[in-house]
């Protein structure tokens, strides 16, 4: 991913800068959860609850994407200005990574919460509902580097503080009907909302150093989402539950919004799965799930220098041993 268009003197196009594009998020919730029987058809609960991010991001912009959104006002600050001195520029990197399993180049705490219920409509009836509010996040901050990448003279790399700002995650409804078919079989529906639009609109990033400092926003325009899954679980035999499942939900983000950095959501999924009671207090679960290839395509000079084509799918092995004492 450190190659792209920026071709010229000392950069032909498809040259190799170094620069990488990479990306790697990680999400922390904690809860602080309680709920109250209302009676013996209706529980209901809550929680606040602590959120950490940390974010690792490289990133590089040629200088036709630059140049897009510097037009469209998305990207401002002292740093372009020097840029436009070199000899030949050719485009931007921003890197924000530390090379560490679960270290992160910039991290920020925040809290979230959320309002949930359980009715008994009947006794082999259940309806949940839950939801999850729109998480308020502190800026995600850490130290990184802006490298200017010149055609004539090479990498010119610039130490500094970086910031990601309104980097939340977005509100959630759910609502779930589970029916107990027979004493062996149990079906279940649950049908979600995420809404994505008021959380994802842009990509906010700033950099500020002793030389000067940028300001980006990288369109994302993500619209709400709405996601459907059905499942079933049917014990076998007394030890032996087997289980399956089909999720299907809509694209909240554009083809224009995609990023190399940042793959689009896939959309199908499903699963198989089982638990086995080996004892009375052990158990043994695996499930395996499937998301089917997701393709999305980019042409704008947003977010990208040249069209970018994203595809992939997912395989999901887990395994488990509980043990209740």
């Amino acid at each position: 991913m450190s190659r792209g268009d920026i071709g010229g003197m000392g950069y032909a196009a498809d040259a190799d800068t170094g620069l990488e594009n990479a990306s790697r998020l990680f999400v922390l919730d904690i809860p602080f959860a309680v709920s109250f029987k209302i009676n013996d058809r209706l529980v209901i609960g809550g929680s606040l609850d602590a959120k950490w991010s940390g974010l690792n991001l490289d990133y590089l912009l040629g200088t036709n994407q630059l140049g897009s959104l510097a037009g469209d006002g998305r990207v401002s600050g002292s740093l372009l200005g020097l840029i436009g001195t070199l000899p030949d520029p050719r485009g931007v990197h921003l890197s924000v990574s530390q090379n560490k399993e679960l270290a992160s180049g910039v991290d920020g705490w925040g809290y979230s919460g959320r309002l949930g219920l359980l009715y008994k409509i009947t006794p082999t009836t259940k309806l949940g509902i839950s939801y999850m509010l729109k998480s308020h996040m502190n800026d995600l901050k850490g130290k990184g580097t802006v490298t200017a990448v010149d055609g004539l003279i090479g990498n010119v790399p610039i130490e500094g503080e970086v910031r990601v700002l309104d980097f939340n995650t977005p509100a959630k409804l759910d609502v779930g009907l589970s029916h107990q078919v027979t004493d062996k079989l149990l079906v279940a529906v649950d049908v979600s909302r995420v809404f994505w639009k008021d959380a994802w609109k842009d990509i906010k990033v700033g950099f500020s150093s002793d030389v000067g400092d940028v300001d980006l926003r990288l369109p994302q325009n993500a619209k709400d989402q709405t996601i459907v899954a059905i499942g079933a679980s049917y014990a076998a035999t007394p030890n032996l539950t087997v289980r399956a499942g089909y999720r299907q939900a809509t694209q909240p983000f554009n083809d224009e919004g995609l990023l190399a950095l940042v793959p689009g959501i896939l959309r199908k999924h499903a699963s198989l799965g089982f638990s086995y009671q080996v004892s009375k207090s052990g158990r043994f679960d695996a499930a395996y799930s499937h998301a089917f290839e997701q393709s999305m395509t980019n042409r704008s000079a947003y977010n990208t220098s040249s069209p970018v084509r994203s595809s992939m799918s997912q395989d999901n092995f887990i395994l488990a041993y509980n043990y209740s004492f």
